[in-house]
């Protein structure tokens, strides 16, 4: 344990050009009288720490001095800092660890490349998702811990017709979606994705479980998501858009739609769009407006006239 905070203490004076010990005691969590024994202990060990008391004092390393880190180049390093989202990693309980990471490896390094990766750090900011102010589903450190452990656990699930039922689940990990987190899990030796907002609690069981040495869940996360996205494409329209507005059809477009007329010179571009359903692909027409032609199916042809007339006949 000691030797785990003489190491975080090099680190933290390597990540600080000048610090205190009050400072030291407070980060390390242990009392200041503990710091000064441990900075009498790295002296001795030949680690060169300098301090000098009263005002304009403090605790700081020779500038010489550097715990080495070999084998990064500055843009690995620059990848590996902005590799962790804060936001999703805190939500799962490793929010203190990730920051101890980060000061381990901005210590470690010499001081030109602390301020090159510090500077390019501050020029992106990850936010993993839009207009989402829920709180994280409290549920979710336990689950990451079973999925760790491989432990079986016992989830009441809400579905979304509000039925309430309990599952046993062998849970084999975390994804979160652009801010919502899923939980992937085997059931019935079968592999299934529930939403984690929706698990009304998490029993953790002693029984462990044998996970799949060939499961990634990176590739089964992709696939299902794809194979979800195909499923609900199941309305085929066809719409004329003008030429000078296709920007606005890649605004407002929901699905996948194909550019089936590539001529140059023409006016109007045949579009060819895969949506869920008919209410899509009028919210598309009427974005549109006069920009676009409904050219089939007839049933959405229909269908946009009656919703036009209602409009008018509700604006008079």
């Amino acid at each position: 344990m000691r030797a785990d905070r003489l190491l975080a203490l090099v680190l933290h004076l390597q990540a600080h050009l000048t610090t205190t010990t009050h400072e030291l005691a407070q980060e390390l969590g242990v009392a200041r009288r503990t710091i000064l024994r441990d900075i009498d202990a790295l002296s001795r060990a030949g680690v060169p720490v300098v301090t000098q008391s009263g005002t304009g004092g403090g605790v700081w390393l020779d500038e010489h001095y550097r715990l080495a880190l070999h084998g990064f180049q500055e843009a690995e390093l620059r990848a590996l800092l902005l590799a962790g989202n804060a936001r999703l990693v805190h939500e799962v309980g490793l929010g203190a660890p990730m920051e101890r990471v980060r000061t381990k490896l901005m210590g470690a390094l010499p001081p030109a490349q602390q301020q090159a990766v510090q500077r390019y750090n501050s020029l992106i900011y990850i936010d993993p998702a839009w207009w989402n102010d829920r709180p994280a589903p409290p549920v979710l450190p336990s689950l990451l811990a079973a999925a760790a452990d491989q432990r079986r656990i016992v989830v009441d699930y809400v579905y979304a017709d509000r039925r309430v039922e309990q599952r046993e689940l062998c849970p084999y990990g975390l994804v979160a979606k652009a801010g919502t987190w899923y939980l992937v899990a085997e059931r019935d030796r079968q592999m299934r994705t529930y939403r984690v907002s929706r698990c009304y609690s998490v029993g953790v069981l002693e029984r462990r479980f044998e996970r799949y040495v060939d499961f990634d869940l990176a590739h089964y996360w992709s696939t299902q998501a794809q194979a979800f996205f195909e499923a609900q494409l199941q309305y085929r329209y066809t719409l004329a858009v003008r030429r000078d507005a296709l920007e606005l059809l890649q605004y407002y477009h929901i699905g996948r739609y194909t550019i089936v007329e590539t001529d140059s010179a023409a006016e109007w571009v045949r579009v060819a769009i895969e949506a869920e359903a008919i209410g899509p692909a009028m919210m598309l027409v009427f974005g549109l407006g006069a920009n676009c032609q409904v050219i089939g199916p007839p049933d959405l042809k229909h269908a946009v006239v009656q919703c036009s007339r209602q409009v008018l006949d509700q604006m008079v």
